[in-house]
């Protein structure tokens, strides 16, 4: 019965162990932030549900702007 007997060695520079260390590290890491954007991005979501179905994106015919142009319009027929 025929049998094969493999063996490999390297020697690593600190530098690259630390390379590698890192990128046995990363797919944790990725898996954290994916969780993370996903979560902020539902709860952006659910708050802009909740907006549409309390009050609506739109404003009503009555409300007056809380910021007015405090420069006349230059168009205007007064200025003239």
């Amino acid at each position: 019965m025929p049998m094969f007997w493999f063996r490999q060695r390297t020697e690593l520079t600190p530098d690259l162990a630390r390379l590698v260390k890192f990128l046995v590290w990363l797919p944790s890491v990725g898996q954290y932030v994916l969780f993370s954007l996903a979560g902020i991005g539902s709860l952006m979501l659910l708050a802009g549900v909740i907006v549409t179905v309390r009050r609506g994106w739109g404003g009503q015919d009555d409300e007056h702007p809380l910021i007015v142009a405090s420069t006349p319009d230059l168009r205007s027929p007064d200025l003239q």
